[in-house]
């Protein structure tokens, strides 16, 4: 193998995979698309957008279109939720509000719809409830 050494990484506001146009939460042209499902209905927020390219030992081009994503925590409370029955037939799922786990890195390819996302509060807690747009 050889060793990466990045240079210059472009990074982007925002992309369009499939028809569905996905931004970066830290980009201000991004934020009004910043969520996004990967592999079915794994709620993630998208920090960056970026395309990572190399050229190895051999001269060969590598191109990467990547995101770097954040997913939402799920809450001990979804099972007691009153659509729970009907979550996956609705799309719906419940996270703890504000809550993210440690980024990773996707390809693009893996992004795969949209969400509605809502601040509902339970008892003591606040909850954020996503609601799929494509099911």
């Amino acid at each position: 193998g050889s060793a990466f050494v990045g240079r210059v990484v472009p990074a982007y506001s925002h992309v369009v995979v499939a028809g569905l146009r996905y931004g970066a939460s830290t980009a201000h042209q991004g934020r009004k698309h910043q969520y996004a499902y990967i592999r079915g209905r794994e709620a993630m927020q998208i920090k960056y957008i970026l395309q990572v390219s190399y050229t190895d030992a051999r001269g060969r081009p590598l191109l990467a279109n990547i995101a770097i994503v954040q997913p939402f925590i799920e809450s001990e409370l979804e099972q007691s939720m009153p659509w729970q029955s009907r979550a996956v037939d609705l799309g719906i799922g419940t996270w703890k509000a504000g809550r993210l786990g440690a980024p990773f890195v996707v390809e693009l390819a893996q992004l795969t719809s949209h969400f509605a996302l809502a601040r509902v509060p339970h008892r003591t807690k606040m909850l954020w409830v996503t609601m799929s747009l494509c099911h």
